[in-house]
């Protein structure tokens, strides 16, 4: 969720660099962060830094050494802990351990994710355009079939926008001048790139993709604007088309998309967790629905604890698949419930427990039981 915001600014001050480079500063810094804000943007900064920089050498824009040194030195700076963490990972240099900074080498890395080969691949195209077309890619978290990303009608003006943007572009090209929206081509093209490479876009993957996308929105909609500068009607209807479907969004976000969405973030599970500190129950059965990772920011358990009792269904592995760590275990034969343990389970699991026996504590999505 950060990533698009910080390569937004980043973006920002690069284009505003081109005019005076110390902006070119910020711009790094934002570049900077956003590396550690999600993994796509790896590539995605490198490659829009690299094509965007070509074209200002190319156009002749006057640089300044001093500026560029800065923002490039500030920029390797703060990419330095991920170079490291990636030569580590990689199996270039060993583990890191000092008091200031320690670099693990992780039991698995999900880079077989990305592939060249992906790009001549119907499927990665396929998947591409149907998140560009629909907006949605499924899960209910990142965007609806209601109201997409931007609003289902938008399309339109996004193509339009596109179209204007390429045009203006290679008029530019044509007349052997610098145009800032080429920037915006070539950072469009790099995120377009990046989603490529990757196996099963979905919206949270594309989020190099975002802004571009809301970029070409505002151009298409300011371009009809002008194309219909002699008939009003027509902006008055787009914009009201957009201040009812932001108030429709409003209401539908803060309404019924909460009880929708409540199952997929399993709400009731902090307060169970809660619920069975409180009642000190020395051995909790957890149902596999509910991530181990909840629990432990729930609880609180303290690292050394967790460290030390962990154990794993399927180490090592990308995505580790936990048994148990302190008091709780996962997983929860329901067939041969045992009446020493407490159980988080799924409120629609509450017959199995009424029935032999046990008494039942409900929060929303889940339950407490144990035996009395």
């Amino acid at each position: 969720n950060l990533a698009p915001a910080l390569l937004l600014m980043g973006f920002y001050f690069l284009v505003k660099g081109v005019d005076d480079n110390r902006y070119w500063l910020a711009s790094a810094f934002f570049y900077g962060l956003v590396l550690y804000a999600y993994s796509l943007t790896w590539i995605v900064v490198p490659l829009t830094l690299f094509t965007c920089g070509l074209y200002i050498l190319a156009k002749g824009r006057k640089l300044s050494p001093l500026w560029l040194s800065l923002s490039g030195v500030l920029l390797f700076l703060l990419a330095l802990p991920l170079i490291l963490f990636l030569l580590v990972n990689q199996g270039y240099i060993p583990e890191i351990a000092t008091p200031l900074l320690s670099i693990p080498k992780l039991v698995a890395m999900r880079s077989s994710e990305l592939s060249l080969s992906n790009l001549v691949s119907p499927e990665s195209w396929h998947n591409l355009l149907n998140l560009v077309i629909h907006q949605n890619d499924g899960l209910l978290w990142n965007s609806t079939e209601e109201f997409g990303l931007f609003y289902q009608f938008s399309l339109p003006f996004i193509l339009l926008g596109g179209v204007k943007l390429v045009a203006g572009v290679a008029e530019s090209f044509r007349k052997k001048e610098y145009d800032a929206r080429a920037l915006v081509l070539f950072g469009l093209l790099s995120s377009l790139f990046v989603c490529l490479l990757v196996d099963s876009v979905n919206v949270n993957r594309a989020n190099a993709l975002h802004f571009f996308t809301l970029i070409l929105l505002t151009v298409g909609v300011r371009e009809l604007f002008v194309i219909f500068k002699n008939h009003t009607l027509v902006p008055k209807a787009v914009l009201c088309g957009y201040a009812l479907s932001f108030v429709f969004f409003c209401s539908y976000y803060f309404g019924a998309y909460h009880q929708e969405i409540a199952g997929s973030f399993n709400t009731g599970v902090g307060e169970a967790v809660t619920y069975v500190k409180e009642r000190k129950f020395s051995r909790v059965c957890v149902d596999r629905g509910v991530y181990y990772s909840q629990i432990l920011f729930y609880d609180q358990t303290p690292h050394d604890v967790y460290h030390t009792t962990v154990k794993y269904e399927n180490y090592p592995s990308a995505f580790l698949d936990l048994t148990e760590f302190a008091q709780y275990e996962f997983g929860i034969d329901y067939a041969h419930l045992e009446a020493g343990k407490a159980y988080i389970a799924r409120v629609d699991r509450e017959n199995d427990f009424t029935s032999q026996g046990f008494t039942v504590a409900r929060f929303e999505n889940y339950l407490v039981a144990f035996w009395q």
